[in-house]
Parts: structure tokens; sequence; C-alpha cells
């Protein structure tokens, strides 16, 4: 939900009336920030049969093998 659907909620339950600045400064006071939905590319049968058969080949692995892995994040995604 953002600011001036809360500051609408606000006015009609209470009939209070500030600005939207005020709602959001509000929030933040309470630690709560607004973000962005990330947006990805969704992931097909065939990326998931991928991944399965992945971590199933992987599954027992030690230490001395996971320690020569880096992951990276491949996929783009938009904020």
């Amino acid at each position: 939900m953002n600011s001036t659907l809360l500051q609408q909620h606000l006015q009609r339950a209470t009939g209070t009336i500030v600005s939207t600045q005020t709602v959001r400064n509000q929030l933040h006071h309470v630690g709560l920030f607004s973000r962005r939905p990330m947006v990805c590319g969704s992931l097909t049968e065939g990326h998931r049969a991928a991944r399965r058969r992945w971590a199933q080949e992987h599954l027992r692995w030690g230490r001395a093998e996971w320690s020569n892995v880096l992951f990276t994040d491949e996929l783009q995604c938009t904020t």
C-alpha cells in the first residue's frame, strides 16, 4: 500500500487530513521504507529441471568441494 492510499484510509477512518509526505515521514520514523519490486524473468520448467538436476548431482559435496565454488547472479533484473 502506498502513502496516498494510507492517507485516504486515514481520512475515511478518522476524518483527519494529512499530507502524503506526513504519512511517509511517520512510516520512516517507525522504520518502514518504500521499496520498488524487483522484476525478473520467470523460470521455465526447463530451468527448474536443470536446477533440480544440478542440486541432486552436488548433494553429497563436502566443504572442500564447495570452497572452490563461486556463485554469481546471472539473471538480469530491473527495479
